[in-house]
């Protein structure tokens, strides 16, 4: 198996929480990782495979190599805009918006025992709202990083709700209501 072939693999079996099922598997696919130069292609994925090493299967007795880690982290912050939210423009009109709706919420909120930063939780429960870029082109449902990124938020009792970057810039500004409605919607499902 080709480094990166192991590469996607692991990935996707940190997605579908099977590390459990196939621990040896596992362990022969993530030796693999960082012993060519395929990595550094994917040093993002690479990262977040590190990351889930850290928060899914700890138990692992392999480790990621060293420089995997440096250039993936640093290539995740570049990708990010820096350690916490990727795109606190967006955040802190949204913010905006939930201040005039009245609606409890909290901004910029990291969470314990992760790398992670909630772009806005709402009221003193764990329910989170993330902003995010990375969405499917036609059902706007998270992929890649954002969806690990809920994985790891719902294996630690979170809800979160995706509001895709593209739809909210989409929505105009000048008419009061777009915003709020949308944000309103969102709202709304939390409550079923």
């Amino acid at each position: 198996i080709p480094e990166r072939a192991a590469i996607q693999v692991v990935f996707a079996m940190c997605m579908t929480s099977t590390v459990g099922n196939h621990s040896r598997l596992l362990r022969f696919l993530f030796r693999k990782i960082g012993a060519g130069t395929a990595w550094e292609k994917q040093r993002v994925r690479v990262f977040q495979i590190w990351l889930s090493q850290l928060l899914q299967f700890p138990w692992l007795d392999c480790r990621l190599k060293r420089r995997c880690i440096d250039a993936g982290l640093r290539a995740w912050c570049l990708h990010r805009g820096g350690y916490g939210c990727p795109h606190p423009e967006e955040v802190r009109e949204i913010s905006a918006v939930l201040d005039t709706m009245m609606v409890e919420h909290q901004s910029f909120v990291p969470v314990k025992h992760t790398a992670y930063e909630v772009d806005l939780v709402i009221g003193d429960r764990k329910v989170a709202l993330l902003v995010s870029s990375e969405t499917a082109r036609n059902t706007l449902t998270p992929v890649g990083g954002t969806l690990l990124q809920i994985k790891h938020l719902q294996d630690r009792g979170w809800r979160c709700l995706v509001i895709p970057l593209r739809a909210w810039r989409g929505l105009p500004v000048a008419p009061d209501t777009a915003r709020p409605q949308y944000l309103r919607a969102l709202l709304d499902v939390l409550q079923t």
